[in-house]
């Protein structure tokens, strides 16, 4: 990906949590590890597909171009026996329900957003287990270890997102807090939005 150090761990601090609900839940996780040389990430998973005889791949959204260069190889790579669904994890309303043209601003997107938000600002349905737990196939501390290694690290990471989805309701919590220190009051008005913002320290580590 091209991504710093923050980014990475960002990315595998939420893996951990995943395979921690999956596990927990009877579902067995795998981390695949693309090797110098070897298949990319779309051919790599194609072929995982294929040996584990999977019936559907699911992807998650992402509008860079090296990510939906994996998905393009990935279809390729399936041919016509496996499906593809693509999701989008990162969005409220999918980019694709919100708007069907590239919008100029916020003014002209924000009524078609809020008009689809009764469908979609839902809470997520609690994961059904399927078995007992199982165990973790995955070494952490050697993923971590070759990350570091081979990342750009002059970025590093930060500490304000320890936990993901266990902490939400904290995080929100923390945040309006921040708000009304920062601007003093949640009015909307064009006169209070124009004072000069409050600023005071907040502290986000958990």
């Amino acid at each position: 990906l091209g991504a710093t150090e923050r980014a990475y761990d960002f990315m595998l601090k939420g893996l951990v949590e995943t395979e921690r609900e999956l596990l927990a839940a009877g579902y067995p996780f795998e981390l695949l590890r693309l090797e110098d040389g070897g298949p990319g990430a779309g051919a790599a998973v194609a072929a995982r597909a294929a040996a584990a005889g999977w019936s559907r791949v699911v992807c998650d959204f992402s509008p860079l171009r090296e990510a939906k260069a994996w998905k393009a190889d990935l279809v390729a790579a399936l041919g016509g026996g496996v499906g593809v669904s693509v999701v989008d994890a990162h969005n409220v309303v999918p980019v694709w329900e919100a708007s069907d043209k590239r919008e100029v601003g916020a003014r002209t997107i924000r009524k078609k957003i809020n008009d689809r938000l009764p469908r979609y600002l839902v809470e997520f349905p609690a994961l059904e287990a399927q078995g007992p737990a199982v165990a973790s196939s995955v070494d952490w501390r050697a993923v971590v270890k070759e990350v570091r290694a081979r990342v750009d690290r002059s970025v590093a990471p930060v500490d304000c997102c320890v936990e993901f989805k266990s902490s939400t309701r904290l995080q929100c919590e923390r945040m309006r807090q921040f708000r009304r220190n920062l601007f003093g009051c949640a009015s909307r008005t064009r006169r209070e939005q124009s004072i000069r913002p409050k600023i005071s320290r907040i502290d986000f580590d958990l």
